[in-house]
């Protein structure tokens, strides 16, 4: 098409060598934000693999064997509550560990994307078109797995919707504070407002000598009897009461929001899944060359010839990629305005 954005005489002050003088604006566009995802991406998956996993992980094995020390000043309900944080977290941290591998494998890539967008993939300087396929599958292998978590995921946050409503019905009928019995680590993190965010969530601090370990470990448990008395035995029943009530009716309200982020995950599954099928054409097109391919191969490119194929695929996981961000910074307020009311309960 001849328009501003296909027009190649519209870069030609950057006085590009051959081949790259043959990129057009709109692949400039294109590249910048491709070698944005290749520094955010990467970025971000290092730092998931490192301090969100291998690091933390050291530290929540080093907690876990001064989990005696929790034993010996705190109660069974306390003791319950920290170890099954810290085995949960201990889980999290291995799987952030895989998944931030992943995710800055993806994030390399977009590289040799960047490199392909300047028309760099038509030279061998960084190992051309082959290079670039390779790229490519790359990110399909570790997509796949990420399309995996992406699901359960989701079906976590249903779940926790569902625990959520569960909770309030049985507060809507405590009348002498919440039974102990009910008490677990999701469901005391649910009952809080802010949710509980033990010292050991937060970022990694491995130089942390195992004295000072122990002191926040003990103090964690303390807070924790704390918050447990104020929701269990506290003296002034009157704004213990009040204080359920109103957190019954808040979990209602919190529930649909969680609901609602359930369904945004499926969407970036949906989303990913476009990506991950459509790049897949490209490569398939690829290995084929000339060969259209068995009845099989044909009905994976949905009966399209390669070149359709290869165009279609393209697009396809272009304009996914494009709506995902679209969807991550406009679903809070939206969330927002779906979000019921919280109606204040009355106090018998």
């Amino acid at each position: 098409p001849s328009t501003v954005l296909y027009d190649v005489s519209y870069t030609a002050f950057l006085n590009l060598p051959t081949p790259l003088n043959k990129t057009t604006p709109l692949e400039i566009a294109i590249a910048i934000t491709q070698f944005y995802a290749f520094v955010s991406v990467s970025m971000s998956g290092y730092r998931l693999m490192t301090d969100g996993g291998t690091k933390k992980l050291r530290r929540i094995e080093k907690l876990l064997q001064n989990q005696s020390k929790v034993k010996k000043n705190a109660d069974d309900t306390v003791q319950n509550l920290v170890m099954e944080r810290l085995e949960k977290e201990k889980e999290s941290a291995r799987l952030d560990r895989f998944v931030g591998a992943l995710v800055m494998s993806i994030g390399l890539a977009f590289f040799w994307l960047v490199g392909n967008s300047f028309h760099v993939t038509e030279t061998d300087w960084i190992g051309g078109l082959p290079a670039l396929i390779l790229a490519l599958s790359v990110m399909e292998i570790a997509l796949l797995p990420l399309l995996y978590y992406m699901v359960m995921d989701a079906v976590g946050l249903l779940g926790k919707a569902a625990v959520m409503e569960y909770l309030a019905k049985i507060l809507r009928k405590c009348k002498n504070g919440v039974p102990s019995v009910i008490l677990t680590d999701e469901s005391f993190s649910i009952l809080l407002q802010k949710g509980w965010n033990p010292f050991w969530a937060g970022k990694s601090a491995v130089d942390d000598d195992e004295t000072a370990e122990e002191k926040k470990l003990l103090a964690e448990a303390s807070s924790i009897v704390s918050e447990l008395e104020s929701w269990t035995q506290d003296k002034d029943k009157g704004a213990m009461k009040a204080k359920i009530q109103e957190t019954a009716s808040r979990l209602e309200t919190d529930a649909v929001t969680v609901r609602l982020e359930a369904y945004r995950q499926i969407v970036y599954f949906i989303l990913n899944g476009i990506a991950f099928y459509g790049y897949m054409l490209g490569i398939l097109v690829y290995f084929l060359g000339e060969n259209e391919g068995t009845i099989s191969i044909r009905g994976v490119k949905l009966g399209m010839s390669n070149s359709e194929a290869e165009w279609s695929g393209n697009f396809a996981g272009d304009f996914a990629w494009t709506i995902e961000p679209i969807v991550i910074l406009f679903s809070p307020p939206l969330f927002t305005l779906l979000k019921p009311k919280t109606q204040k309960s009355k106090i018998d």
